[in-house]
């Protein structure tokens, strides 16, 4: 380390080796007059230079110095020039760029993930970055940091005809999801405030050095506190690692993994959620509500897949954010830190065995024996073939239910012990005892709450604010992502849930199936 350099101590979580990867992301503004495009990427620039005076980690690199111990360390200049750095890190391409992307065309396809590539999109400052490995010329893969440093965080805004796509890459190491969701604040707040000044005059310029001047302490700067919080938490000798639960392989064959975006109408999941609360008399969210239906369906796909292969259970990981649950620096906005873990509520075929149906049949020849037991019929040595969820209330108010008293049984306790967890084992993390790749598991996070409703005022484009906001496109098998939504106002139609949710093909082909034998993708009405 230099003079010139100041390092962040990264805390246990950071280190976790799962999450060496970029977070990638797109946010979309209609920009009918690429004649403004100056104007708005000036616009930007000021604005993250007030990000690198809130985080100045965010001009550095990460590296793993010393390779045997698989550590990883994040250097940043100190002092930092503001405007070379922000030069540096956030980019622009003034031309337009090809004529295949348009807003239109984007648009019509609800600004799909599959219509942005990382070719065109990824940040001059990532791509073909030397530190990347080999076939990995945008940083869409996991890094091994072997060939050297890399970016903690790169952004460019690229004009397309009608269009200003924001592309955003940050280290998942250094940020996670709700941290990135405070630069984006930052951001756009900054951005937005150029409106009350004359461009040019430096008013803007000097209104943001008064804030340099602040000093208040930052959260990020007590990362490595969070081992001494993971002791203060009295658990016993409760910290041992869960032993990984078996899971029979789904599949024999090789198979492909792919990802789509499904955009679920805002009265189907309302409805569902009333329904749902209704009859557990308590407020189920909707998050719940819609976490139910998927999990439900493609358990559904899966459903020959699980009892051909001896899988009997599906559980699935929330991501679950520690903040609101923590004291102080951890709970500030501002600690933009990894701090989440999952809660993992498991579907049990056995348990569930009357909400399942299915054609009976005479010949027990493909039937498991395990399942004979299960499923009889009151016809002789008649046992059921193909089974079927019933994807109806009462089957779904289970689901939505699990996922609840899962996402509220956090408490300081149970924090503890999974921060000992992963303290004594930094290669465990709570859901690595699952088995998503070829197996009956799935993870799910929300992005629901990352900004669709800020205000950004960038000159030149069509909105305040972003017409979409989109997690890049990505293959993880058993990966659900809810991405970004704005949120309903009175007088106004409510935006639909849109989610993103990578399966092996054919378990894509019978979802979509079962989503459109359910009517989950148009609007309903709801008879409990």
């Amino acid at each position: 380390m230099s003079d010139n350099e100041k390092e962040l101590e990264l805390s246990f979580l950071d280190q976790q080796s799962h999450i060496r990867v970029y977070g990638r992301y797109y946010i979309v503004f209609s920009f009918p007059d690429i004649k403004h495009a100056y104007e708005a990427t000036r616009s930007l620039h000021i604005g993250f230079k007030e990000v690198l005076r809130q985080f100045p980690y965010l001009a550095g690199t990460v590296r793993m110095p010393y390779i045997a111990k698989d550590d990883l360390q994040v250097l940043f200049p100190s002092p930092i020039d503001l405007e070379t750095e922000a030069s540096r890190i956030f980019t622009s391409s003034l031309r337009p760029a090809a004529n295949d992307f348009d807003y239109a065309k984007l648009a019509k396809e609800h600004f799909s993930p599959g219509c942005l590539p990382a070719e065109i999109f990824c940040p001059d400052l990532i791509k073909h970055h030397p530190g990347l490995d080999d076939n990995d010329p945008f940083g869409e893969g996991r890094t091994s940091l072997t060939k050297g440093p890399l970016p903690v965080f790169a952004a460019h805004a690229t004009f397309i005809p009608g269009d200003l796509v924001l592309s955003v890459w940050f280290y998942h190491a250094v940020i996670d999801g709700k941290g990135n969701t405070r630069i984006q604040e930052v951001w756009s707040t900054a951005v937005r405030s150029l409106r009350h000044y004359t461009q040019g005059t430096g008013t803007i310029e000097a209104s943001l050095e008064v804030k340099a001047g602040d000093n208040a302490t930052d959260p990020n700067l007590a990362r490595g506190e969070l081992t001494s919080l993971a002791h203060q938490v009295d658990v016993g000798n409760d910290i041992t690692r869960p032993e990984k639960t078996f899971r029979y392989p789904l599949r024999e064959s090789s198979y492909r993994v792919i990802t789509k975006m499904f955009r679920f109408p805002a009265p189907v999941i309302n409805g569902l959620r009333e329904a749902v609360s209704n009859l557990q008399n308590k407020h189920i969210s909707h998050f719940s509500a819609l976490a139910a239906v998927i999990w439900a369906n493609i358990i559904q796909a899966r459903l020959p897949l699980l009892i051909a292969s001896g899988s009997t259970k599906s559980t699935l990981a929330i991501v679950v954010d520690l903040r609101k649950h923590l004291r102080a620096p951890f709970s500030s906005p501002d600690y933009l830190g990894n701090l989440v873990f999952s809660e993992m509520p498991t579907w049990d075929l056995f348990e569930q065995a009357n909400s399942i149906i299915g054609r009976v049949v005479k010949d027990e020849e493909d039937v498991p024996d395990y399942l004979r037991e299960y499923f009889k019929s009151s016809e002789p040595r008649a046992v059921v073939r193909e089974a079927r969820l019933k994807l109806v209330v009462p089957t779904l108010t289970y689901f939505a239910a699990e996922i609840h008293d899962a996402v509220h049984s956090i408490d300081e306790k149970r924090i503890g012990k999974q921060l000992g967890q992963v303290l004594a084992n930094p290669f465990h993390t709570n859901h690595s005892i699952l088995t998503f790749c070829n197996g009956p598991d799935l993870y799910i996070t929300s992005w629901q709450h990352m900004g669709a409703d800020r205000e950004w005022c960038i000159p030149g484009t069509g909105d305040t604010q972003p017409s979409a906001i989109r997690r890049a496109a990505w293959a993880s098998e058993g990966g659900i992502v809810v991405l970004p939504r704005k949120a309903d106002k009175e007088g106004n139609m409510s935006a639909p849930y849109e989610v993103m949710i990578s399966l092996a093909e054919k378990d894509m082909d019978a979802f979509e199936n079962s989503l459109e034998e359910g009517r989950w993708l148009k609007d309903r009405c709801w008879n409990v």
